[in-house]
């Protein structure tokens, strides 16, 4: 089962929580922390508040120093203080790589080796312009819950929400050529009238679709290579970062090792994930071979590649302010309106909450309208 790239869940998301039912999904838990490739080895990251066992070793490692771990300590406690609302609003926000570098003063070779891979295979950009009230969300929402993965993918998310819709009520596979007034016209000639229109696609498409009055943003972009093994490179359901300044490859995750599910048996089902515009430009298949090789071993010869992934808007980028510059954006016609995690936190969280609440402005639009036409 191939997801169209990388993701996991987070459990602390309160609108997941409120809106998905986590036991039917059959949530594996991931190890919490990374394995960082650095000087030719493995080293391993734990997260001391789950795994305590593992917190001298991590204390200790070769990844920054000492000091580091008690500034980690400091992040946390700053980013779980307050409400989630003023945690993205605030309006001392940055870029990430000001706050860490600046702020808490990170080491350098902590971020380069650490936070910089790890950070950019969230946020799908390398420089880590992104916003620090964002990053500051998203850390909080790691320390607050766990990291899973579902036991079909993350597929069976959305497959969860359409459960209760009638299969003929949805269409697949059918392109939208453009909005006119009341109308909706399909690449096939045919139309739909509509009451009210919701358009949740990303932010790019909303663009082209309502003639650009919805103000398109950057996108942060990712390649999802997907290979099949006799057996996985390593046993743990872990997140591999790559620690060095060499190679495309930003990180490895190997998803049969967290749900057996989604191979066959006896087989490793392995995601590797290339992320910013950049990678996208060029790809040189056999360049990320033999970079797998010297991680992995001769085995990764025999790896079968499955499918590539090629998302140049896999994440609408969300720069500092980005909450209200989201809030903005729209100028759209009555009864139309438009959905997505561009509008809010740009994660499952964000897309969740922005097609909540934008349900509810429907709902309110046509009780409105009804209304109207029966005083009339």
């Amino acid at each position: 089962r191939l997801d169209r790239g990388f993701q996991v869940l987070q459990t602390a998301y309160p609108e997941a929580q409120s809106t998905l039912e986590f036991g039917e999904l059959e949530l594996h838990e991931l190890e919490p922390g990374a394995l960082i490739r650095k000087g030719n080895r493995w080293i391993k990251m734990s997260d001391p508040l789950r795994r305590p066992a593992a917190a001298w070793g991590t204390l200790f490692n070769e990844i920054g120093n000492l000091s580091d771990r008690f500034k980690l300590m400091k992040l946390w406690r700053d980013a779980n203080r307050g409400t989630l609302e003023e945690l993205i609003t605030n309006p001392k926000d940055c870029t990430t790589l000001q706050m860490l570098e600046e702020h808490y003063r990170f080491s350098p070779s902590f971020i380069e080796q650490f936070l910089r891979p790890w950070l950019s295979g969230i946020f799908l950009e390398t420089k880590l312009e992104t916003s620090s009230n964002f990053f500051q969300f998203v850390f909080r929402m790691l320390a607050s819950g766990k990291i899973c993965y579902p036991a079909a993918g993350i597929g069976a998310i959305p497959k969860q929400l359409v459960r209760d819709i009638p299969s003929d009520r949805i269409r697949l596979n059918v392109a939208v050529r453009s909005i006119e007034r009341s109308q909706v016209l399909l690449e096939d000639g045919q139309t739909i009238d509509f009451s009210a229109l919701v358009i949740a696609t990303d932010v790019h498409s909303a663009a082209k679709l309502t003639d650009n009055q919805l103000e398109a943003s950057g996108s942060g972009a990712t390649r999802c290579i997907y290979y099949a093994a006799d057996q996985p490179p390593f046993a743990q359901p872990i997140l591999l970062l790559n620690g060095e300044s060499t190679g495309s490859v930003n990180h490895v995750f190997v998803s049969s090792n967290a749900s057996p599910r989604v191979a066959p048996p006896g087989q490793a089902l392995i995601s590797v994930s290339q992320v910013g515009a950049a990678a996208l430009e060029a790809f040189e298949p056999e360049d990320v071979r033999s970079q797998l090789t010297t991680w992995f071993g001769d085995a990764v010869r025999e790896w079968r590649e499955l499918r590539i992934y090629d998302l140049p808007h896999a994440l609408p980028t969300q720069p500092p302010g980005f909450m209200n510059a989201s809030r903005s954006l729209f100028a759209l016609p009555p009864g139309t309106f438009a959905c997505g995690d561009y509008r809010e936190t740009a994660s499952l969280n964000g897309a969740l909450k922005s097609g909540r609440e934008t349900a509810e402005s429907v709902i309110a639009y046509l009780h409105s309208s009804q209304c109207l036409s029966s005083t009339g």
